[in-house]
C-alpha cells in the first residue's frame, strides 16, 4: 500500500455531490455572471449523466488501508528527500519533535493563547488602509485575502533518511493560516519581478550545467576539492529584520520592475504586512 504514495486517492464508494458542487462555486467565484452560467449548465448535465465508478484497490488493500488509517501507534510521512513514505513509531515521533523544541528556546516560543484572531485583526486595519489610500491603483478588497478560520500554522516533521540517524525536518503548513491567501498574493508579486540571485539554482541538471562550463585556475598546481556546507535549521535561523531589509532592497534594485507592482509591495512592507507573516511561521 505504502508503494502507492501519499497522493493517492481510492475511488469513493459514493459521488459526493455537495462536495463537488462546492469546489465548483468556489472556483468560478471571480468569473463573470454569465461564465458562471455556462459552467453551472455544463455541471448540471454532467451531473444528470449516471455514473459508474470503477474501484482502483481491491478488497485485501482497502481493508489493509482502514487498517493502516487506524493504527494510533504509527505515524505515517513523506520523507524530506526521495519521494519516499515513511513509518514512525508514533511516540519517538512526538518526543523527537519535542526535544527539538525545548532545546531551541530561542527560536521556538510556546503560545499562550492562539494569536491568529489578533493577526486577523491587525490584517483588516492595514488591508482597509491600503485600499482606501490607493484605490486608483490597488483595488483590494480585504475580506478576499484574509483567511478567517482562526487556525494557527500547523509543525510537522520530515525524516531526513538520507542522513545518519534520520534527523527530523520541521514543515510549517499555514494552509488554513489568516495569511495564507496574502502569502500567495505576496508570492505572484515577488516572482513577477523575475529576480534571481546569482547563487539561485532551479534543479540539480542546472548546477551539473553550470559546473561542467566552470573553469578554476590553479597556479600552484595544488588538488583542488569541491564541498558542500550544510547549515541546520537554516530558515528558522534567519532573523525576520534581515528577511525583510533583503526583500526591499533587491526590489528596488531592480530596473525593469512595474511601478504598481513596487508600490504594492513597499507598501505591505511600510505597513509591517510581511513581518506579519513572518510572525505567523516562527
Amino acid at each position: 500500500m505504502l508503494e502507492l504514495g501519499l497522493n493517492f486517492k481510492p475511488t469513493p464508494k459514493c459521488f459526493d455531490h455537495i462536495t463537488f458542487l462546492s469546489s465548483i462555486e468556489s472556483a468560478i467565484d471571480k468569473l463573470k455572471h454569465v461564465e458562471k452560467l455556462e459552467i453551472r449548465n455544463s455541471v448540471s448535465q454532467i451531473l444528470k449523466t449516471p455514473t459508474s465508478f470503477k474501484q482502483n484497490l481491491t478488497f485485501q488493500q482497502r481493508f489493509a488501508l482502514n487498517s493502516l488509517k487506524n493504527d494510533k501507534t504509527i505515524t505515517i510521512v513523506k520523507a524530506d528527500k526521495g519521494n519516499a513514505t515513511v513509518i514512525l513509531d508514533t511516540l519517538s515521533y512526538i518526543s523527537q519533535i519535542e526535544t527539538i523544541l525545548n532545546n531551541n528556546t530561542d527560536t521556538y516560543l510556546s503560545l499562550k493563547k492562539n494569536p491568529a484572531p489578533q493577526i486577523v485583526s491587525q490584517l483588516d486595519v492595514i488591508l482597509k488602509t491600503i485600499s482606501t489610500d490607493n484605490s486608483k491603483f490597488i483595488p483590494l478588497h480585504h475580506k478576499f485575502y484574509i483567511n478567517r478560520e482562526h487556525v494557527p500554522p500547523i509543525l510537522f516533521a520530515q525524516p531526513k533518511i538520507h542522513k545518519v540517524n534520520n534527523p527530523l525536518r520541521f514543515i510549517v503548513s499555514s494552509k488554513h493560516s489568516p495569511t495564507n491567501k496574502l502569502c500567495k498574493i505576496l508570492l505572484k508579486i515577488l516572482n513577477a519581478t523575475n529576480y534571481r540571485p546569482i547563487s539561485h539554482i532551479t534543479s540539480p541538471h542546472t548546477l551539473v550545467s553550470q559546473l561542467q562550463n566552470l573553469q578554476i585556475k590553479n597556479s600552484n598546481n595544488s588538488p583542488l576539492s569541491f564541498c558542500s556546507f550544510d547549515v541546520i535549521d537554516m530558515y528558522n535561523k534567519i532573523p525576520t529584520d534581515l528577511a525583510l531589509q533583503s526583500v526591499k532592497n533587491n526590489i528596488l534594485v531592480i530596473s525593469c520592475l512595474q511601478w504598481l507592482i513596487w508600490y504594492l509591495v513597499i507598501t505591505f512592507l511600510k505597513n509591517n504586512v510581511m513581518n506579519i507573516l513572518f510572525k505567523t511561521i516562527k
